[in-house]
């Protein structure tokens, strides 16, 4: 058996894997003292909105209500009490601040349990509330610098841009709504989910904005954000390096999968072989050819036209050409109406790069509705979206490790920070103005909005000098078939694209089900298993890593045993796996393991657009250590976590913490330690447990893939073969990927 032909083990869960999540424990006692002065500070706060919403009209007004950080906790917060006073909690904005509808008679009501209320539980829920305010004129118009002025959005009329607003979910109807307050506006398009709808407008005079911001009801107005070619830096040029093609590019095999390519096209007479399709929706001369064809040529074959440099992938893929992106820049809808036009019309084609994005950084970080749009194609069509983080430009260049002064403006750029998209950051393959493989200076950094880990992987973009010019660049072709070496995000986005279509494309060979969490856990997982653990200040910049190619994140090496878990998980039932097999070679004469243990956890959560910050409903928390018999209540059994390590007495619990260090509520997680000492047990255990954001949410079945790899710490342990043989009898387990798909697939 080759190198090349140890599949990943496959194990299915069984019933016996599931019992019931431990339950809470009674109502805690007050975060803070329940004064009188506290509870008529918050009575004169509820005042001024129940006046303000007894005067709003036909629509309701919404109120904010802003949370102790204490209680940004689920098991804290006090959604019980506004849900049974008829005053829900239907939406929220940070983390910490939730959004109720402001109805009379329950502001009436909630004044009198904060004013009087007196039992444990009430005390407990007033304590949690930091504060009422109004959703004001304020918080509805946005820009990237804060709230949007008048002469903003007199601007924005003059140079014909449209605007985008954004409704509360309890607007039932925003026809009737535009008739009734809103007719000075022109409506050219809507889209959204029914929890947030959005409608794209023209308007005459600043006026009429300004007047749409004072109508209750409506969440958000903002210039309708544009997107392009990645461009926002002066080194996104080509340096033309060689006239002649590699003689490989002319192989083309036959077993190549498809990827979706939506750029600004493909022209080149070397690349026409790879080119299975084409859509356009843009015509020859409003369209610049050259940035397609140079993302299209390193998909279709990065390594043979970078000479085979160490580290680029051996992946390669055919081409479906998009023609989505213009000269220049295109409107949010626009763009977002082509990408589901061209996704919708070509079923077959399931992973789809997207080097393109927003120049400006997605600061204040939120999920925005491009994003939004995206999850849901995700979701609705079955396919993965793999996005660039962006280009950052600025006055000086940023080395590494990186200066301060940069953040936030060189946070991602929208639509990166999609939950269920594959988002990639760029690294220098060789020394420039920073090291071979750190950073590259122009590669936008994480983290996302509610501190998600993005971009999740890096690969290589190219390299810039210290006044910005192309130091290095990744190499690939222009219009007219020239090799030329380029830098950007928007470059290193396809080498991920294509091991993530080769990875799809390997797993349905095989005869397997896949969805697009599946091959994210694989390319995610690939990157962790070929990089260093991270920092959390490091994940920023490189995610999880720089994956190797889609072979080897299917098939382990000799020195590493790995296996995969599909899991479905409900609210209140959680799920382990006792008696993990551990490679007798990694055990020492002591029975200690001595190992590095590496896992990725990765799913697609059901989403709330509503919610804002909190627009993920599901966490998921895994956990690997031992099991052992609880010496203060024999024979029952404890588990105790060593990956990632339990969080000592003292440590940091609070949710703002969790959400940074943790990646609380992030669907991709990576988790490693070593135990270069060893460590002993009585059993090995893996376990997952489900959390939903909210009790309302409703109790969807949660799939769930967690790869767990234990790998060697010194060379030429036969890993994978103890593994194997380690493998309980009833576990449910099989070959992730056949070797005979495997043996066609190297040819």
């Amino acid at each position: 058996m080759s190198d090349l032909e140890k599949p990943i083990l496959f194990v299915a869960a069984s019933r016996e894997d599931y019992s019931a999540k431990p339950g809470g424990g009674g109502t805690p006692d007050p975060l803070v003292p329940i004064t009188p002065g506290l509870r008529r500070q918050l009575d004169a706060q509820l005042a001024v909105v129940e006046e303000y919403a007894q005067m709003a009209g036909d629509h309701t007004a919404a109120m904010i209500v802003t949370l102790r950080e204490a209680a940004y906790a689920k098991s804290n917060r006090p959604n019980a009490l506004f849900a049974r006073l008829g005053i829900p909690v239907v939406a929220a904005r940070h983390i910490g601040e939730l959004i109720v509808p402001a109805i009379p008679e329950g502001l009436r009501q909630l004044r009198n349990v904060v004013s009087e209320a007196n039992t444990k539980v009430a005390r407990f829920q007033i304590s949690t509330i930091g504060s009422f305010s109004l959703w004001s004129a304020g918080d509805v118009l946005r820009s990237p610098e804060g709230v949007l002025t008048p002469a903003e959005v007199g601007s924005a009329i003059r140079g014909e841009h449209r605007f985008r607003l954004e409704f509360f979910p309890w607007i039932d109807s925003e026809e009737d709504f535009l008739v009734a307050e809103l007719s000075e506006l022109h409506v050219e398009r809507s889209m959204g989910s029914q929890s947030r709808r959005a409608i794209y407008f023209r308007a005459e005079t600043p006026a009429a904005v300004m007047r749409a911001a004072s109508v209750s009801g409506v969440r958000h107005i903002c210039i309708e954000p544009e997107f392009s070619t990645p461009s926002d830096f002066s080194s996104q040029t080509y340096l033309q390096v060689a006239d002649g093609l590699p003689s490989e590019l002319g192989n083309v095999p036959a077993t190549l999968p498809t990827l979706g390519v939506l750029d600004s096209g493909v022209l080149s007479a070397a690349l026409a072989p790879y080119v299975v399709g084409r859509i356009e929706y843009e015509l020859p001369g409003d369209t610049d050819y050259s940035h397609g064809t140079f993302v299209a040529g390193l998909a279709s074959a990065g390594k043979i036209l970078n000479s085979h440099l160490a580290g680029f992938p051996d992946d390669r893929s055919k081409i479906f050409d998009a023609v989505v992106l213009p000269t220049g820049s295109i409107a949010e809808a626009d763009l977002i109406y082509r990408v589901r036009d061209a996704v919708s019309r070509n079923p077959e084609i399931k992973v789809w790069n997207c080097s393109f994005g927003a120049n400006e950084p997605n600061q204040p970080p939120e999920f925005g509705l491009f994003a939004r749009e995206l999850d849901r194609m995700s979701e609705e069509f079955g396919v993965l979206f793999v996005v660039a983080a962006g280009n950052y430009g600025s006055q000086f260049i940023r080395g590494w490790p990186a200066e301060q002064g940069h953040f936030p403006g060189d946070r991602i750029s929208m639509p990166s920070e999609a939950v269920r998209a594959l988002s990639v950051g760029a690294l220098a393959p060789l020394d420039c103005f920073v090291g071979a493989g750190c950073p590259a200076p122009y590669s936008r950094r994480g983290p996302g909005p509610a501190y998600n880990c993005k971009p999740e992987v890096v690969h290589f973009g190219g390299g810039i000098s210290d006044s910005g010019a192309v130091d290095g660049g990744v190499r690939s072709l222009l219009p007219g078939d020239g090799v030329y070496e380029g830098v950007g995000t928007s470059f290193s986005t396809p080498l991920i694209s294509t091991i993530a279509a080769n990875a799809w494309a390997t797993l349905e060979a095989s005869g397997r089900d896949v969805d697009p969490a599946l091959v994210k856990a694989l390319v995610v997982h690939a990157a962790a298993l070929n990089s260093e653990a991270y920092s959390a200040e490091e994940r920023n910049y490189y995610g999880f890593g720089v994956p190797s190619s889609s072979v080897d994140s299917m098939f382990c090496d000799p020195a590493a045993f790995t296996t995969l878990f599909a899991v479905d998980l409900e609210r209140g039932v959680d799920w382990d796996k006792s008696q993990f097999p551990i490679p007798a070679c990694l055990v020492t004469d002591s029975g200690a393991l001595r190992a590095e243990i590496i896992m990725t956890l990765c799913y697609s959560p059901p989403l709330a657009e509503e919610f804002g910050d909190e627009y993920v409903q599901h966490e998921v928390d895994a956990s690997f250590g031992s099991f052992d018999v609880d010496p203060e209540d024999p024979p029952n059994r404890k588990h105790h976590g060593l990956v990632p390590l339990e969080r000592p007495v003292g440590a940091d619990t609070r949710e703002v913490a969790m959400l940074k260090e943790a990646l609380k509520y992030s669907p991709t997680k990576v988790y490693r330690a070593k135990f270069p000492r060893g460590r002993t047990a009585e059993q090995w255990r893996v376990k997952l447990s489900l959390t939903p954001r909210k009790e309302t949410v409703e109790n969807v079945r949660q799939r769930v893939y967690l790869l767990v790899t234990l790998r060697g710490l010194e060379p030429d342990l036969p890993v994978y073969l103890d593994g194997v043989r380690a493998v309980p009898n009833n576990w449910l387990s099989n070959e992730l990927v056949n070797r005979a798909t495997i043996r066609q697939r190297l040819r």
